[in-house]
This record gives structure tokens, C-alpha cells and sequence, in this order.
């Protein structure tokens, strides 16, 4: 019966059922219900049977009545004491028993359970960091913050999943709020890697909203962060890019044209860094249009039939009046057929109507 209601391999919540939202659908709580007079029965014929109290403690937790589920999941971890996957149910069903910390009044909690039972942070970082991997940011942020509770210092990395969690959301608000803390209190990460990416993503924040300098100086801060070059190529590359963009709104065309330089040196396929850097070459030298136009046909190669790339690249060339060339990458989207959504082959129509 409980089977009915927890399927085999329905791994949500780590399998864990003292961590799911208690049952609010009335045909799963009878299954439920029926399944506990089946199991207390068997309870009184075998009372030394420790499954029985596991699966016990299980029904109750799937009911809500967390405090009923506590006691079984103690029976069973003194008929069991090295089994630490009661103990980690024990532990949940007390932090849902105890809000908001497990700590209950006859002094049993959560992270005493676990201590003796065997249980570290590190099991905690294993389970959270299994479930980012499959971008369940909300199931991670749980085993982070119980990792955190048995000791580890996790702070940045909590702000930083939770800005994933609000980012994958679409409250943005919110993840600016919690990527700012990442980045700010900046301890507690469990990759270095991660650490590179959030100061990347604050200093993009605040080039987004035109702070410049602030911007300059988290670009600056990130490069000189520990991280492993080769498997963060894509966020070096766009540091570099960045610095380039900055440098281009502070009319420093040369210092510009480092960056992205320095951008492309590593990670070739870049695909903005390519645009921008085919527009700086052009704004210093208008007749070296020739290399900037090898720069464009590198990036539109690269990008296939990403829009915004076509978009920004014909829009340039209508600014600059190089109308032929517009019209022929025009006739390229067509082929490609994706000339409805490049919206500046309409406006080049317009144009040469004019």
C-alpha cells in the first residue's frame, strides 16, 4: 500500500519521506492510513522486527503526524543503531517535529540523532550536490543548509543556489538579492569554480545596470580568484569580454581591442567577443572594415541561427551604412529561414525604400 503511494525509484527528496510535503490528497491517506493498521498489526505479532517501526515511522511522516513517526524511528534505531538511513528520517521527522531547528524540548534533535548514528556533512554534500547536478536547486538547498547545521561552512554556496533557485523562477529581484550575498560574505563555497561564476554573474549585474566601475573592479577581483583555468574558459573569456565593453563605453578603444583580444586568446569560439571585437576594429579604423567583416562571418558561423547575434550584427552594418552587406546577410537569414525574426531586415527594408 505504501507502495501504491511511494512508487520504487520515486528518488524525490532524496527518497526520504520525512522530507516530502506531508499527503493532502484523501484517497493517498487512506492507502496510507490502511497501511499503518497492517503494519502496527504486524507490530504486536514481531515486536523486535525493526523494519516494521521504519516503515512506520515513513506513514506517519507521509500523514503529517511527525511526532507519532519520531518514536518509531527510535525504536528502530535502537534495534539497528548502525543503520543511518533511519537516522537521517529521525533527523527530518524532528526538524518538521521541532521547528525550526529539530531541537525539541526534551532535548532530543536533529543533529545529535545524526552525530551518533555516524552521520557527517559531508553525507549531507554528497546528497545536495547529487541534486544540483539535475538542477533540483530546491532539494539541494535542503542538504546544503543540513550539511551547514552539522558544521560546514557554506554560506556563499547557499546564497548562490538559492540565487539559481529565484534565477530558474524568474524572480530576478530576488536573485540579484541572494547573488549579491554570494558574493559579499564570499566564504563557504564548495567549488572554487562556483566562486568564479557568481562574481562573473554580479559584475554582469552591475554592468546591467550601468555601474561601470563597480563593474571593472569585480571583473578585476574575479581574475584573481584560485579556480582551474580549462574548465571555466567560457567565464574567463567573458570577463575579458566585459572588461572590453567597459573600455569601449569609456571611449578606450585600444584598451578595448586587448580585451577582447585577450577574450578570443581564451576561448576562440566566443561568439560575442567576435561581434565586439569586429566593432572596435571598425571604430578604430573604419578602412580596415575587411578584418571586421571576417570577424562578423566568424561570429554568425558560430552562432548558426541565433537571432540576436544576426540582429546586432546587421543592425551595425545599417548604422555604419554598409547597406550591400546588410542586404546579403539579410538574403543568408532568408535561406536559413529564419529572416521573419531578424526584425533589422525589416528595418534595412525600410531604408532603402527611403
Amino acid at each position: 500500500m505504501l507502495a501504491e503511494v511511494l512508487p520504487a525509484g520515486d528518488n524525490a527528496y532524496g527518497g526520504f519521506a520525512c522530507l516530502r510535503p506531508f499527503l493532502e490528497d484523501l484517497q493517498q491517506r487512506a492507502k496510507v492510513q490502511r497501511a499503518l493498521e497492517h503494519l502496527t498489526k504486524a507490530q504486536s505479532l514481531a515486536p523486535r522486527q525493526a523494519h516494521t517501526y521504519y516503515q512506520i515511522g515513513r506513514a506517519y511522516c507521509l500523514l503529517g503526524n511527525y511526532e507519532r513517526a519520531v518514536p518509531a524511528f527510535q525504536t528502530f534505531t535502537e534495534l539497528r543503531p548502525k543503520n543511518p538511513l533511519a537516522s537521517l528520517e529521525l533527523g527530518f521527522a524532528l526538524l518538521n517535529a521541532c521547528p525550526p531547528n529539530g531541537k525539541c524540548a526534551d532535548g532530543l534533535n536533529s543533529y545529535d540523532v545524526w552525530r551518533t548514528a555516524g552521520v557527517t556533512a559531508e553525507h549531507f554534500l554528497e546528497m545536495a550536490e547529487r541534486e544540483r547536478q539535475k538542477e533540483n536547486y530546491p532539494e539541494a538547498l535542503l542538504y546544503y543548509q543540513q550539511a551547514q547545521r552539522m558544521g560546514r561552512e557554506l554560506r556563499s554556496t547557499i546564497a548562490y543556489v538559492r540565487y539559481l533557485l529565484f534565477k530558474a523562477n524568474g524572480d530576478e529581484e530576488k536573485a540579484f538579492q541572494a547573488l549579491q550575498s554570494a558574493v559579499e560574505m564570499d566564504r563557504g563555497w564548495v567549488r572554487e569554480n562556483d566562486r568564479l561564476s557568481a562574481w562573473l554573474r554580479f559584475g554582469v549585474a552591475k554592468y546591467d545596470q550601468l555601474e561601470f566601475s563597480t563593474a571593472m573592479k569585480i571583473f578585476n577581483k574575479a581574475l584573481e580568484l584560485n579556480y582551474y583555468e580549462p574548465s571555466v574558459k567560457d567565464e574567463i573569456s567573458h570577463i575579458y569580454r566585459f572588461l572590453g565593453l567597459i573600455s569601449y563605453h569609456q571611449n578606450n578603444y585600444l584598451l578595448a581591442k586587448e580585451y577582447f583580444l585577450k577574450s578570443l586568446s581564451v576561448d576562440p569560439t566566443n561568439i560575442w567577443s567576435h561581434v565586439h571585437y569586429g566593432w572596435i576594429l571598425y571604430f578604430i579604423d573604419a578602412a580596415d572594415y575587411d578584418t571586421t567583416l571576417q570577424e562578423f562571418e566568424t561570429a554568425l558561423a558560430l552562432a548558426g541561427n541565433q537571432i540576436i547575434v544576426w540582429n546586432d550584427v546587421i543592425k551595425h552594418l545599417i548604422k555604419w551604412g554598409k547597406l550591400d552587406q546588410a542586404s546579403l546577410y539579410c538574403q543568408r537569414a532568408e535561406a536559413a529561414g529564419i529572416l521573419a525574426e531578424v526584425t533589422n531586415c525589416e528595418l534595412l527594408k525600410n531604408s532603402n525604400s527611403n
